[in-house]
């Protein structure tokens, strides 16, 4: 009877001390930890995910460079073509006519220019592609298009010896410029759930090409762009290198696309004739991405 007492005992003991063991393992913050970080060691050795997107943007150039289509553009020897236009004795007879002016109007008149222009905002469309080093932690490579405008009116005095100050006539002017950037950053997902926000900061690429100049004269158009035999030196371009920051908020919409809304600020140095310096250039943009299941952001 004591023997039969004495095992059971034994096996009440044992079995206390197995349930005793399960507690301290489910319970235990170092293992728990050490099972997390091989699930995260785990996810970290997948490879680089490369991740493509989309994005269509409200892009709001700094004014500086605009004021380069008021009509002041310059020829090859520094003259403006404007000047040339009035001067010359058939355009000038056909200005006269068009606005019915005399001989004596066209030679008294003189023309303002307006130095405070702006562009008007252009819709922008990139291509890009996101390097996922880990989860929340990307390179980001992109290439974005743009079509600028800008336009106002030069301003034509006219003489008149009925009035006491000069008869005003307004000619406008305008311009269209491309622009054509190519950005490298480091972008990185912040937060947690469904709702994060993202970071951004980097270099930058930008092109910028002057493909119209023009005023109009009643239904006359005349072309300020430069004119020459030298078809490479009449073309206007400018080359430089900047850098960029921009944040936001990140949605995950679907396993396969997220969102992103934001600002990016570029700072850059467009160079145009007598116009230059380095001024910010704001994007406001919605990025469509595309990724695989597993991507785990």
């Amino acid at each position: 009877m004591k023997k039969k007492i004495f095992i059971l005992l034994l096996l009440l003991i044992g079995q206390g001390h197995g349930l005793l063991f399960a507690q301290i393992n489910e319970s235990d913050p170092i293992n728990s930890s050490n099972t997390q970080a091989d699930d995260d060691e785990e996810d970290d050795g997948k490879g680089i995910q490369v991740l493509v997107g989309i994005q269509p943007g409200l892009y709001l150039a700094a004014p500086l460079t605009s004021n380069y289509y008021n009509g002041t553009a310059k020829d090859l020897n520094g003259i403006m073509v404007i000047d040339r236009i009035f001067q010359n004795p058939e355009t000038k007879r056909q200005i006269r006519d068009e606005l019915g002016l005399s001989d004596t109007d066209m030679d008294g008149s003189y023309l303002d220019f307006n130095y405070d222009m702006n562009y008007e905002p252009g819709f922008l469309i990139g291509f890009q592609l996101y390097f996922g080093l880990t989860k929340k932690a990307w390179l980001l490579a992109d290439i974005n298009f743009v079509q600028l405008k800008a336009s106002s009116v030069i301003t034509l005095n006219v003489p008149d010896p009925n009035l006491p100050d000069n008869s005003v006539i307004q000619l406008p002017v305008f311009g269209k410029e491309e622009r054509f950037i190519i950005d490298l950053a480091a972008h990185f997902i912040l937060g947690k759930g469904t709702l994060k926000g993202y970071f951004e900061f980097g270099g930058n690429f930008l092109s910028a090409k002057v493909k119209e100049n023009k005023f109009e004269v009643g239904d006359l158009i005349y072309d300020l762009l430069p004119t020459s035999n030298n078809i490479a030196a009449n073309t206007i371009t400018s080359f430089t290198f900047g850098g960029l920051v921009g944040g936001g908020i990140f949605i995950k919409a679907s396993n396969n696309i997220a969102l992103e809304a934001g600002l990016q600020i570029g700072y850059n140095n467009v160079k145009l004739p007598e116009y230059e310096g380095y001024k910010p250039n704001f994007l406001i943009s919605l990025r469509f991405i595309l990724f695989g299941k597993d991507s785990g952001v």
